[in-house]
């Protein structure tokens, strides 16, 4: 898995990625680096990574979730900016621990089998393909 991202595009900035949030928290670091590693042999650095999907996809989660519980985002701008960064991790993570011990068929199969083995409906999910039969993606919505 990649990554987990809203469809609602934001002009809001939420600060830049701050890798101390995830290193100062040892429980989140180890999350991260096991749930959450590099794709590719050429982005072979987590924190590049990471610090590309913040800056990609972070606002806009961070302006969704901000909207959603404003409350649980107290405190000056950077107080906020650093919580909204960590529940993004902290989210992405928890959606990775979920549907990342399930295990598919290894094997072709079809959209009602995978659907099955995440328990979720056909409905809330498309495939992607590459060339060929490649899966390259798929978009879980909730």
């Amino acid at each position: 898995m990649h990554g987990l991202w809203t469809d609602n595009i934001s002009s809001t900035s939420y600060g830049s990625f701050n890798s101390s949030i995830i290193s100062k928290n040892v429980k989140l670091a180890d999350d991260m680096h096991n749930f959450w590693p590099p794709q590719s042999k050429s982005s072979s650095s987590n924190v590049l990574l990471w610090e590309h999907e913040w800056s990609v996809h972070g606002k806009d989660y961070a302006n969704a979730v901000f909207k959603l519980r404003p409350s649980d985002f107290p405190g000056t701008t950077e107080q906020r900016n650093a919580a909204l960064q960590q529940s993004f991790y902290n989210d992405v993570i928890s959606f990775y621990k979920k549907f990342s011990v399930k295990k598919l068929p290894a094997k072709s199969y079809t959209k009602a089998t995978f659907a099955s083995q995440l328990g979720i409906g056909q409905s809330q999910f498309t495939f992607h393909c590459a060339t060929g039969s490649i899966l390259r993606e798929v978009q879980i919505c909730f």
